[in-house]
C-alpha cells in the first residue's frame, strides 16, 4: 500500500485544479517549434523558481532542469515542443502561433509535471526532485540529427539522477484511467524518416502522399505476421508542400533489419516512380533497454491508490517516442494519462486533438505521490 502522504497530495492537487487548467491553456496557446521553445521555457522557469526550485536553463538550446532538495534524486520529465499543424479547434485558448499547435498533448504533459513540482515543493520530500523540461521530442536537430532527449542527456540533465518518470497523455486510453509502459525490451532499433513532396501541380499532395505511404507500409508489413509486431508508424506531420513521416522498427538479427530496409527503400522507389520526391533516411537508435519493472510497479500501485483503478500495461513493442534514451541510461518508466473525452475520438497529431483537462490534477497527484514514495523508500 502507498497510503502515506496520499491525503496531503490529493488535497493540494485539488486546490491546484483551476490553476493547472490555466497553465495548460496558456501553454496550449503558445506552441513553439522544436529547439525554439524560448517562450515556453521562460514561462516554466518562472513558475518553477516561484515554487522554490533552482532552475538551470539553456540546456540542449532551450531545455531546462530545476532542482529542489538534496540527496537521492527522482526526475520528472515533460516535452515542450509543438507541431507544425494548423489548429482547427474552436477553443478560447487556440494556438496564437499560425501553423503551430500542441497536437501531441505536450501542453498537458507540462501542466501535469508543473503541478507535481508545486505539490512536492509544499511537502518537502526526503531527497531531491529534479524537473526536466525537454525541447524537441518530435524532431531531430538539423545540425547533428540528435533528438531533444539525447541532447539533454549530453548536457548533463541526468547527472546524479537515480530514477526518472515521464508522463504523456494518450488518446487511446479512457479519461480517468492510466497506462504504463512495462514490457521488457532488449532489441536493437532503427528509426526512419520519409520527407515526401508531391508531384507538381497537385494540391495538398503532401497529406495525400503521406497517407498513401502509411497505407502501403502497413499493407506490406501486415502480410508477414513475424515482422508485423516489430514495426510502428510514429508520426505524420504534413503541410501543403510536404509530409514528414517517422517510425521505427526493431530487430535481433540482420535478416529482420534487411527486410525492413528493403521494404522502406522499395516504398521510396515506388513513390519516385510516380513523380513524387520521397527522401528516406534510416538511423540506428541503438539497443533498447527495458522499462524498469520495479519502478513501473511502484507507479502502478500509486495509480491504484489515487484512481481506484488498475493501471493498464501498455505493450508497444516497436514504439519509441523520445523516451528511449532515458530508459537506456537509468531506471525509468513512462506513465500514460487517459486523454479521451467520453464518446469522442481526438487523435494525437491531428488538427482537432484535444484533451479532457479535468483529468490533469489526478495525473499530477500520481506523479507527486510516486516521487514521495520512491524517495521515502530509498532513504529509509
Amino acid at each position: 500500500m502507498i497510503s502515506t502522504g496520499i491525503e496531503d497530495v490529493l488535497s493540494i492537487a485539488g486546490e491546484l485544479g483551476d490553476e493547472i487548467v490555466e497553465w495548460r491553456r496558456y501553454l496550449h496557446s503558445i506552441p513553439e517549434e522544436s529547439f525554439k521553445e524560448n517562450g515556453t521555457a521562460s514561462f516554466l522557469a518562472e513558475k518553477l523558481a516561484s515554487f522554490g526550485y533552482k532552475v538551470t536553463g539553456g540546456l540542449a538550446e532551450t531545455g531546462l532542469i530545476a532542482d529542489l532538495g538534496s540527496g537521492r534524486t527522482v526526475a520528472l520529465r515533460a516535452e515542450m515542443d509543438g507541431l507544425p499543424i494548423q489548429e482547427q479547434n474552436r477553443l478560447a485558448f487556440n494556438s496564437t502561433n499560425p501553423g503551430l499547435m500542441h497536437a501531441c498533448g505536450h501542453d498537458d504533459n507540462m501542466a501535469c509535471v508543473l503541478a507535481a513540482a508545486s505539490i512536492l515543493s509544499r511537502l518537502k520530500p526526503e531527497g531531491r526532485v529534479r524537473i526536466l523540461m525537454q525541447p524537441s521530442s518530435e524532431k531531430t536537430s538539423e545540425v547533428d540529427r540528435k533528438s531533444g532527449s539525447n541532447k539533454m542527456i549530453e548536457a548533463g540533465a541526468l547527472a546524479d539522477v537515480d530514477a526518472l518518470i515521464s508522463l504523456h497523455v494518450d488518446s487511446t486510453i479512457r479519461g480517468g484511467e492510466f497506462g504504463i509502459l512495462s514490457d521488457p525490451v532488449k532489441d536493437r532499433q532503427c528509426r526512419f524518416e520519409f520527407v515526401i513532396a508531391g508531384a507538381s501541380g497537385t494540391k495538398n499532395c503532401g497529406l495525400k502522399t503521406g497517407a498513401a505511404l502509411i497505407l502501403d507500409a502497413l499493407a506490406e508489413v501486415e502480410k508477414n505476421e513475424t515482422y508485423r509486431p516489430l514495426f510502428a508508424i510514429e508520426s505524420l506531420v504534413s503541410s501543403d508542400k510536404e509530409a514528414v513521416l517517422t517510425g521505427c522498427f526493431r530487430y535481433l538479427g540482420r535478416e529482420t533489419h534487411d527486410y525492413f530496409k528493403k521494404t522502406l527503400s522499395g516504398l521510396a522507389e515506388a513513390l519516385e516512380g510516380k513523380g513524387i520526391d520521397a527522401r528516406l533516411s534510416i538511423e540506428s537508435a541503438g539497443v533498447l533497454s527495458r522499462a524498469d519493472i520495479d519502478l513501473a510497479r511502484v507507479v502502478s500501485d500509486v495509480v491504484q491508490e489515487v484512481s481506484g483503478r488498475d493501471c493498464q500495461k501498455v505493450s508497444r513493442q516497436a514504439w519509441s517516442e523520445d523516451f528511449t534514451p532515458y530508459s537506456s541510461s537509468l531506471p525509468a518508466t513512462l506513465l500514460f494519462l487517459g486523454a479521451a473525452f467520453e464518446g469522442q475520438t481526438r487523435v494525437l497529431h491531428t488538427p482537432t486533438f484535444d484533451f479532457d483537462e479535468t483529468r490533469l490534477a489526478n495525473g499530477a497527484a500520481v506523479l507527486a505521490l510516486s516521487v514521495l514514495h520512491i524517495l521515502r523508500v530509498s532513504v529509509s
